[in-house]
């Protein structure tokens, strides 16, 4: 009977802050519906602005203190890259829907351990079969289009949505807007900022913010340039990491085709032609990573060096290496 009056006096607060936060976000701007048919309100992100920038001007304002030892915990733990003193906070833990996000995690790792092993390793394994060249890239990588864009679904729904929102509900962490409509994204500058929230956040706070205030806004390009060395350095390290090599293909199309399709397919590019663009540019730059990425881990496999220098370790395997030569190399 207490679980069951528990689970309705959360409920019932739950409804209360929703309603609440309704009422004043109401007031606060205007309501308008979005391509994809939800209805998005612009008072929340106006709130959330203002917000951010009075715990600015008062951090700016009094002096520095020493954060608590307990807030500090609390942010390792929370689902998000800026610290403050203090979060919005939910009033109870549902703990249901902890345990059906954890759950749905759960079945995105077996979806994604059944596409590696039905489309991807089978493939994969015969390419190493022959050297490397252009025709065996090009098959490689149309190849690859479905399973890449599998992976990203199932990456975006398992980590962005349900692994932050479960966190987010265990330590009743109320701001819950890691991400937003990324998918109807005219442009890669919005597809950027909207992908994912929390690693923006933090990228416009500590490296953007920072770097304007360091040069009195005088280098805004210089500033993104140097957002986006410093994203693709992040992205390769941890992929480097993952992997066991170094095979700068992420960093690459960070800095190259990243940047020229930021500028190129900037904010003033609407409509649903350029969507399909964006669509399309990130099917076949995840194809790419998935293509390459897997004919090197194959290749670390296949033909492994003895002492390798360090110039060998710099040197992509995969473009010398064949399973055919490896297995002459053997018998001779």
């Amino acid at each position: 009977m207490e679980n069951r009056r528990g689970r309705g006096n959360c409920r019932g607060s739950l409804k209360e802050v929703n309603m609440k936060n309704r009422d004043t976000t109401e007031t606060g701007g205007d309501v308008h519906e979005s391509r994809n048919g939800s209805v998005e309100l612009k008072g929340r992100l106006r709130l959330r602005k203002k917000a951010e920038v009075t715990l600015l001007i008062s951090h700016l304002s009094s002096s520095v203190a020493e954060p608590h030892l307990s807030s500090y915990l609390y942010f390792l733990f929370a689902p998000t890259l800026i610290y403050r003193d203090s979060y919005p906070r939910n009033p109870c833990v549902r703990w249901s829907y902890v345990t059906t996000q954890f759950l749905q995690v759960l079945g995105c790792l077996f979806y994604a351990y059944y596409v590696f092993v039905r489309l991807c390793i089978p493939q994969f394994h015969s390419v190493n079969m022959q050297l490397f060249n252009l025709r065996v890239m090009v098959l490689c990588i149309f190849n690859s289009i479905l399973p890449g864009a599998l992976i990203l679904f199932l990456a975006f729904f398992a980590f962005l949505h349900c692994w932050l929102n479960a966190f987010a509900e265990m330590l009743r962490f109320g701001d819950r807007m890691f991400y937003r409509d990324w998918w109807n994204s005219t442009s890669f500058a919005n597809y950027y900022r909207t992908w994912n929230v929390v690693v923006h956040d933090w990228l416009y706070s500590y490296v953007y913010r920072d770097f304007l205030w360091l040069t009195q806004k005088r280098f805004r390009a210089t500033a993104m340039f140097v957002v986006f060395t410093v994203s693709a350095v992040v992205h390769e390290y941890v992929l480097a990491v993952c992997f066991g090599f170094f095979y700068p293909v992420l960093f690459c199309l960070f800095m190259c085709f990243g940047m020229m399709f930021n500028f190129i397919l900037h904010d003033r590019r609407t409509g649903a032609v350029w969507n399909i663009i964006v669509w399309t540019a990130l099917f076949l730059g995840l194809a790419v990573l998935l293509c390459l990425y897997s004919q090197e881990w194959y290749a670390q496999k296949y033909c492994p060096l003895e002492e390798p220098s360090f110039v060998d370790l710099l040197k992509p395997r995969s473009w010398t290496c064949s399973v055919r030569s490896s297995r002459a190399a053997g018998d001779a």
